[in-house]
């Protein structure tokens, strides 16, 4: 809508109706006008749109009095942003006006032959932006920013993280292939992660299975401990995770003999290569639940005998384990957060 203001000055104020009318556009731009500017002539074109971010965009063009140009203004409501165009004009109008509270910033010197467009102030914590489509009637390039906030200041001091989170992991579950038949496991790891990579270290322990090479009796029981060391790619989509990781595995296994024969213990050196996948679901981002399978490549293979001729037991080529788990995540975030 064309809205008449002081005389030689025209407004054009395009804003949806949430925003002020017409009348109230004319008499905010009334009162930042200064008295005695009679013969100077403006048009103001004013265009508000409310952005995807939540703010309120406002565009003015300026033409008259060899000043043409274009203004591109940032508020947090419609009745800042028409305050904010209310101050365009009136320093466009009169660069001496005091009204306006004018925030100094630098700008490189204009042409001595040439008239510039002096910096435009607004009002905080409405942003001013020069646009590109300033002619070549004006050489300055002014910005105007509104001071960050408190918060936005401190996130900006904080150094990246390289760390989210100490993880502590705990595993129950079934292995096939490194002992005689199925047995039962359980471990525990200690780790860190990292926001798209983990790494632990715990130890892992199988339980005692029985193997009989006869019908009387003679055999051995066997049961395993390890240390383990893995790391991998951590992905994650909302509550849905997919922890991937390899490693290595050493340990013992420790075997005795049974039956109408002398018992007795030896042990064997245990070294493995591992490689894990899982499926994750963390409804809380200090817990998780976690259900894996783990292959198990034996580097060594320790074979178990009765005498010298009794096979009792040979560790397999490859091993499988199936595992539900509970993991904790301490996150360094939330603690940094609560010490402030």
């Amino acid at each position: 809508m064309l809205v008449a203001v002081p005389e030689g000055v025209t407004l054009q104020w395009n804003a949806p109706a949430q925003c002020p009318d017409a009348a109230t556009a004319r008499a905010t731009v009334q009162a930042r006008v200064a008295e005695g500017i009679e013969g100077r002539t403006l048009r103001a074109d004013a265009t508000v749109t409310l952005g995807d971010d939540g703010q309120w965009w406002v565009t003015v063009e300026l033409a008259g009095d060899g000043i043409a140009g274009t203004r591109t203004l940032r508020a947090p409501t419609c009745e800042e942003a028409l305050t904010a165009t209310a101050v365009v004009v009136a320093i466009a109008l009169d660069p001496k006006d005091e009204t306006a509270e004018p925030t100094p910033v630098d700008e490189p010197a204009a042409s001595p032959s040439e008239p510039a467009i002096p910096a435009v102030p607004v009002p905080t914590p409405a942003t001013v932006e020069n646009s590109s489509t300033v002619t070549p009637t004006s050489t300055a390039s002014d910005r105007v920013v509104a001071p960050a906030s408190a918060d936005e200041t401190d996130r900006a001091r904080e150094p990246a993280r390289w760390l989210d989170a100490l993880l502590v992991e705990a595993r129950g579950g079934l292995d096939v292939g490194a002992l005689p038949g199925p047995s039962g496991s359980i471990a525990g790891a200690v780790g860190l992660r990292g926001e798209r990579w983990w790494i632990t270290g715990g130890a892992t322990h199988r339980f005692r299975t029985e193997q009989r090479v006869d019908d009387e009796g003679r055999g051995g029981r066997f049961r395993q401990t390890a240390a383990q060391l893995m790391a991998g790619p951590w992905l994650s989509w909302g509550q849905l995770e997919l922890p991937l990781r390899g490693g290595i595995e050493g340990g013992v296994v420790w075997a005795r003999g049974q039956g109408p024969v002398a018992a007795t213990s030896v042990r064997r050196l245990w070294v493995a290569a591992i490689a894990s996948v899982a499926v994750g679901w963390a409804p809380a981002d200090a817990f998780a639940l976690r259900l894996g399978v783990d292959g198990v490549l034996p580097l060594a293979r320790p074979r178990f005998t009765l005498g010298d001729a009794v096979n009792v037991h040979t560790v397999g080529p490859v091993a499988l384990r199936a595992w539900l788990g509970v993991e904790v995540r301490l996150s360094f975030e939330n603690r940094g957060r609560a010490g402030k």
